[in-house]
């Protein structure tokens, strides 16, 4: 793979790429050195493309997802696992800090559909390269990384990738796909650690807020224990245990009269019309297609938000973590 370096506009910029892109060489060459280690399988399809099996027929590892994670975000973000008690229930739990927020957990982590896959991460910045919010390196050079986490229950096609790869403009060899499907230890994590995403989507997305604004922002959210196969009750999906778990911390420069409680309380899950149901039945009615859901832009929301005036040090607290409802589904 060919790790250069990005382009800017900056030299501010600038720098925040070229640390991106030797943080990205690091993480990616920890996953294919420590495969083993980590559960993983690494393969070369016949276009060149690299992949990176984190779960289609192998185990994975909760460390592996925290990892990636990390790529995710363009290596611009510091994640760490631990356990969290929950009315007695122990389950792991990933925490994360966004750097430059907008650009990592918006612009890079964002997941979108690509040729029927849910595709994120590092990539984007060629996905994206027109619709970037942070510009301070919006100029992309063609031959930079391409690293993509698809979250699949399958490892994509030849045909599909170098579809991928003639969209993007990028030669197959410069790719490396890691692939997680949603029910593995590995995917569950990557998802809980979206906790950030979650917010900063909604400000953009749902909201129409300036999330540049942003200027710190950290998080932490149980992962989802993991089902594989059909089960005769209503599963556990990683994204209920963001809606009713996770909860985020975020510093917020904002203008003054700002009404912060109000946002915070609209940042939360519990504010939309979805609140009290499990996702399982969300994405049934969606006939199973996670982009199919009603009002998509507006349920990607955590249980609990706390924002800091940076101006003021005062902060304004909304939500709660609703381990009732998640015990349902243990």
């Amino acid at each position: 793979m060919d790790y250069r370096k990005f382009q800017s506009e900056d030299k501010e910029g600038n720098g925040v790429a070229k640390k991106a892109n030797a943080r990205l060489k690091e993480l990616v060459e920890e996953l294919i050195n420590h495969a083993w280690d980590y559960s993983l399988e690494t393969k070369t399809l016949p276009c060149g493309a690299t992949i990176i099996d984190g779960g289609v027929e192998t185990a994975g590892t909760y460390e592996a997802g925290r990892i990636i994670t990390e790529i995710c975000h363009g290596g611009l973000s510091r994640a760490s696992l631990s356990l969290v008690n929950m009315d007695g229930i122990v389950l792991p739990q990933i925490t994360v800090e966004s750097f430059h927020p907008t650009l990592s957990a918006y612009d890079i982590q964002a997941g979108y559909t690509v040729k029927g896959e849910i595709v994120s991460g590092p990539i984007n910045m060629h996905l994206k390269k027109d619709g970037l919010l942070y510009k301070k390196i919006s100029n992309i050079n063609k031959t930079t990384t391409g690293i993509a986490i698809i979250q699949s229950d399958d490892i994509p096609t030849n045909r599909w990738v170098l579809s991928l790869s003639e969209q993007i403009h990028l030669s197959p060899k410069d790719l490396c796909l890691i692939v997680v499907p949603m029910q593995s230890i590995v995917g569950a994590t990557q998802i809980a650690g979206r906790m950030n995403e979650d917010v900063i989507f909604s400000l953009e997305e749902s909201i129409g807020y300036n999330s540049l604004k942003v200027k710190h922002i950290i998080g932490s959210a149980p992962i989802c224990p993991v089902a594989k196969g059909d089960v005769k009750k209503r599963k556990a999906y990683p994204d209920d245990f963001l809606h009713y778990g996770a909860m985020v911390f975020l510093t917020l420069e904002a203008n003054l009269n700002e009404d912060l409680q109000a946002l915070a309380e609209i940042l939360c899950f519990r504010s939309t019309p979805a609140y009290g149901r499990f996702f399982h039945d969300i994405l049934s009615e969606a006939e199973g297609n996670f982009m199919n859901i009603p009002g998509l832009k507006d349920i990607n929301k955590v249980a609990q938000v706390t924002i800091n005036n940076l101006h003021t040090g005062r902060v304004y607290q909304a939500g709660n973590i609703n381990i009732a409802l998640l015990r349902e589904l243990l």
